[in-house]
């Protein structure tokens, strides 16, 4: 699994406890709008993992699947609270997606259900830009150099789930189609370095993930047998990594910002 289930099961019952206010300051607002989001995506990738799992005849811990779709259920009920996340029929949106995640439907192809799953975490990040901007509304160099990295990030994201809905499809009828497959994975391969050019001033990078995607690729290339779950397994750790770049951007950005607003306030 892809996600440690034992982190996320063990702080669900304190999962983001700290609700926005309006009384709070912008800064504020924004980083526990972005800490909800941060959380509902761990819990949708999570959700995803037992799902793959399930789907491809692997025995899953039930109560632990129990336990991540009431995960689900609760930030559902928890969305409205974060008005920094975007107006209030976009975050009704994001709540029924929530919801319905939470519920069964095992009459979903696996390619459909992992469909599902990508909208929600696009969907998500939209939020999280969301109040990425209004937290840094009025810091125009901030504003430029994050929205290139969130640009770049999305395209990537895109690219990541075109390509694992093609390895889906392969897990569920073989391989038909290698060049699509090839022509998927080079796609996001290119766009998972473009994203890692921009440059990040942390100590997380794509080069390990990018390293194994293009292995797999190589491989591809030359037409050696390389089962479809090994490459499930790529794109699950560039889910992870990329993750936990855009985290960390994030993350500092927003302290940049407070910083900023802090140091304005200093007396002369």
């Amino acid at each position: 699994m892809d996600i440690s289930s034992n982190m996320l099961l063990i702080n669900r019952a304190g999962l983001t406890n700290a609700l926005s206010s309006p009384f709070e300051s912008p800064i504020t607002q924004g980083q526990q709008a972005v800490k909800f989001v941060f959380d509902a995506i761990d819990a949708v990738r999570l959700h995803r993992s037992f799902v793959y799992e399930e789907m491809t005849g692997e025995e899953i811990d039930q109560e632990a699947f129990a336990e991540v779709k009431s995960t689900l259920f609760s930030l559902s009920n928890k969305v409205s609270n974060y008005s920094y996340l975007g107006s209030r029929p976009e975050r009704h949106i994001l709540s029924m997606r929530l919801e319905a995640l939470s519920q069964n439907s095992d009459e979903q192809s696996l390619s459909k259900r992992l469909v599902v799953h990508g909208q929600t975490i696009r969907l998500l990040f939209f939020c999280c830009d969301c109040a990425v901007l209004r937290s840094l509304k009025g810091q125009e160099l901030s504003m430029t150099r994050y929205n290139e990295q969130w640009q770049t990030l999305m395209d990537t994201v895109d690219a990541l789930t075109q390509y694992r809905i093609c390895i889906s499809s392969v897990v569920q009828n073989g391989l038909r189609n290698p060049k699509l497959l090839v022509g998927r994975a080079s796609n996001l391969l290119n766009k998972a370095k473009r994203f890692q050019d921009q440059g990040f001033n942390n100590q997380y990078t794509l080069d390990e993930a990018i390293a194994r995607l293009a292995d797999s690729m190589h491989d591809l290339t030359k037409g050696e047998a390389i089962s479809a779950p090994l490459l499930y397994l790529d794109t699950s750790f560039m889910s992870f990594e990329l993750i936990k770049v855009y985290k960390q951007i994030v993350r500092d950005q927003l302290n940049r910002c407070k910083n900023q607003q802090y140091s304005g306030k200093m007396p002369a």
